[in-house]
């Protein structure tokens, strides 16, 4: 999937990430994956790999600020 067919899916309101967690790495993983697990309340987008990723508000703002991420769409935590 592509940066502008994702936000085309958010547009419409195709993808509802509602309920889902933060995919991002906990910052206790070491050898292994662990995600952060809290809940999603974004879809961030990288260019290094070409894909999103649900994240939560605080890995969210740490991709964005720190590593070149975009804030392709936001939900409102319910």
């Amino acid at each position: 999937m592509t940066h502008n067919s994702t936000s085309q899916q958010i547009g419409r309101g195709m993808i509802d990430i509602q309920g889902l967690r933060c995919q991002e790495a906990s910052p206790l993983s070491k050898e292994n994956y662990i995600p952060c697990g809290a809940v999603a309340t974004a879809i961030i987008w990288h260019e290094r790999d070409g894909r999103a990723y649900l994240m939560c508000p605080s890995c969210a703002d740490h991709n964005v600020r720190n590593r070149g991420a975009q804030l392709l769409a936001a939900i409102d935590e319910r």
